[in-house]
């Protein structure tokens, strides 16, 4: 499931983006020590981590070191479309839209 651009934003508040920092440091850290950085209880803690993973704003995985399990180079890649997506339907849309238009 993924969540829409109006839904994170009600899902990511401050306190749930503490806990994301907290995880983001030590991905093993237990609920309750998060619980005691962030002022809330540990089943709080539970409950917004699976709220968060749910909803498909945070994942929880496991990262290798490329060179300790036998790669001798390593990198990191990100890429970033949604812009592009949305300029695309964008542009879509409006052809569109321009050719309903010619055709009332």
């Amino acid at each position: 499931m993924t969540a829409t651009s109006s839904s994170v934003a009600g899902i990511l508040d401050d306190v749930n983006k503490a806990i994301v920092e907290q995880l983001q440091q030590d991905g093993r850290r237990t609920y309750g020590s998060i619980a005691e950085a962030v002022g809330l209880s540990e089943a709080a803690v539970r409950q917004r981590v699976q709220k968060m993973r749910d909803a498909g704003i945070m994942q929880i995985v496991a990262v290798t070191d490329p060179l300790q399990v036998g790669f001798r180079r390593q990198a990191m890649v990100a890429v970033l479309i949604v812009i592009a997506v949305c300029i695309l339907t964008l542009v879509l849309l409006k052809r569109r839209l321009d050719r309903d238009l010619e055709h009332t």
